[in-house]
């Protein structure tokens, strides 16, 4: 590798590069909610670094406005169908699917307000989209295009790859790289993926970037994300606090309904409002058949602990069940994970920015891009981490009623 990006080529080619669970989701979508009008807005947690001064806001707007351009091809078309066996007249909703504009200004504080508004199945891949465009933008703007210095910080980063896989190299939990979003530029998430897969052959188990997974021959692979009980909620609150508490357990039912044959599909993801109120909510039976959850913030460990002991209230055997850790993830997290949870459950890990974002010069952000209405209602998730709540206040308010929302635990989210 030479460079870490090519300065003349657009950061995203194609609508294919966005993460496995976006398609998965977005059939979701298309089948049970297709007219229901949603608002994404992007937000900077790292609230300290005045991210709009940092990058070309410009060369924003003109890569976002390539990406309007896009359709998904025959080729790409083809590759879903190898991914699931999905009907034909979802395969032509997305040959005929055109990403509406997407709004960007500059904030008084120095952040950047970006929005897109439109029916969910227009607008939801825009997430996966503007994250990765953003953090490429600020790293194209920190390192400039001298090859010279590319070098220097290609060099850098691998050798902290390969001190990162001979940490792991003694584990046996598998590990997803789920880098997209936050990654430095698209092709050091090529280029790094391709340096685990040999450095690591018994531990990748697959990438979560659809066409990244597809040009490095491994499996496409990813579960299910909060703005499914997000909307979904937003969408009953004229009816009731119960609809409202109801609407993630409509979640489990639909997903089931679609991907009920595939267990590598039911995964839950607990956390949206917290995750003790939604495994009382789900049900006994939901919690023995699903396959397992994913960890996304909170305490992993207390998390781990919590859902054994539920497993276990249950005569399940949480060696047949799986949880999958996602959140911040380090080598060392990964490694104490695996320690302290290795023969009492099957695990795993979904491991982002740490493995995609981590070079010398460059501290990455946390950069998120949320639901943040649906049914012209306000979109809320609330989390283990209170620190993670997206929201206005008082609709967070209202959410923590509805949902008897008390957890504690508050950690600055690194990434």
């Amino acid at each position: 590798m030479k460079m870490l990006w090519h300065k003349d080529k657009p950061i995203i080619e194609h609508l294919l590069e966005t993460d496995t669970y976006k398609i998965f989701m977005l059939y979701f979508i298309w089948k049970f909610f297709p007219q229901l009008d949603v608002v994404f807005a992007f937000t900077n947690r790292t609230r300290r670094v005045r991210l709009a001064e940092e990058i070309d806001v410009a060369a924003l707007r003109e890569q976002l406005s390539h990406v309007q351009l896009l359709r998904f091809d025959e080729a790409e078309l083809r590759m879903l169908r190898e991914l699931f066996p999905f009907p034909d007249a979802f395969i032509r909703a997305l040959r005929e699917l055109r990403l509406p504009p997407v709004d960007v200004s500059v904030t008084e504080d120095g952040q950047l307000s970006i929005v897109a508004r439109g029916r969910w199945f227009d607008v939801t891949l825009w997430e996966l989209i503007v994250l990765p465009i953003v953090s490429e933008l600020r790293a194209r703007a920190v390192f400039g295009n001298e090859r010279s210095n590319h070098r220097r910080v290609i060099a850098a980063g691998e050798e902290r790859l390969r001190a990162k896989a001979n940490m792991l190299r003694t584990g046996q939990w598998p590990i997803l790289l789920f880098d997209l979003r936050r990654r430095l530029s698209g092709a050091w998430e090529r280029h790094t993926s391709k340096m685990l897969l040999e450095l690591l052959p018994e531990r990748i188990a697959g990438v979560s970037n659809v066409r990244v997974a597809q040009e490095l021959g491994v499996p496409a692979r990813g579960t299910n994300a909060h703005e499914l009980p997000m909307a979904l909620t937003a969408l009953r609150a004229h009816e009731s606090a119960a609809a409202m508490r109801r609407a993630q357990v409509e979640v489990l039912e639909k997903w089931e309904e679609l991907y009920g044959a595939r267990k590598d599909l039911l995964i839950m993801l607990p956390d949206t409002y917290g995750s003790a109120q939604f495994f009382d909510a789900v049900g006994a039976e939901r919690l023995r058949r699903w396959r397992g959850v994913r960890q996304d913030s909170g305490d992993p460990v207390a998390f781990g602990e919590a859902i054994a002991r539920r497993w276990q209230a249950l005569h399940v055997n949480p060696r047949e069940k799986l949880i999958l850790f996602s959140d911040g993830l380090t080598p060392q997290k990964m490694s104490a994970l695996e320690e302290r949870f290795s023969g009492r459950v099957s695990g795993g890990f979904g491991w982002g920015t740490n493995k995609g974002n981590d070079v010398p010069g460059l501290a990455p952000l946390s950069l998120v891009m949320k639901l943040t209405a649906a049914a012209d209602k306000p979109a809320v998730k609330l989390s283990d981490n209170i620190a993670k709540a997206t929201g206005a206040p008082d609709a967070v308010d209202l959410y923590k009623d509805v949902f008897g929302y008390t957890a504690s635990f508050c950690e600055e989210a690194v990434y």
